[in-house]
């Protein structure tokens, strides 16, 4: 067990599936609604976001690392990550729901980072 500043750095693993955190680190959870057509804008985050899509559908894009965007459609019960420049829509009829887990460096000053759409945004 690890204690004062150094107890939110970590290594966790089992079944061949491992989290590490090499500083210290919060981990919060909430629920995001997105409205029919609404959608999140170019944007990213410290750390790592894990996205459970709890009701509807959404799409999120992401550009590769040689510059080419990437579409995928997430519906109930699948999940997502999000690192990186991306963007969320709903692009149904029916509001979607995600179930929000941020894992971040404690010191991180922002939630949310602005970007840029890319020019296949």
């Amino acid at each position: 067990m690890l204690d004062g500043a150094d107890r939110h750095m970590f290594v966790a693993a089992q079944d061949r599936v491992a989290l590490t955190a090499a500083v210290p680190t919060t981990v919060s959870t909430f629920d995001l609604t997105y409205q029919p057509g609404q959608f999140s804008g170019w944007h990213s985050h410290p750390g790592i976001v894990v996205a459970v899509v709890t009701s509807g559908t959404v799409e999120r894009q992401t550009v590769t690392k040689r510059g080419r965007c990437v579409t995928e459609e997430f519906g109930v019960g699948e999940s997502f990550t999000e690192v990186g420049p991306h963007v969320v829509r709903n692009a149904g009829d029916v509001p979607a729901v995600l179930s929000i887990t941020r894992i971040y460096p404690t010191a991180a000053t922002q939630g949310r980072i602005d970007e840029p759409a890319p020019a296949c945004g």
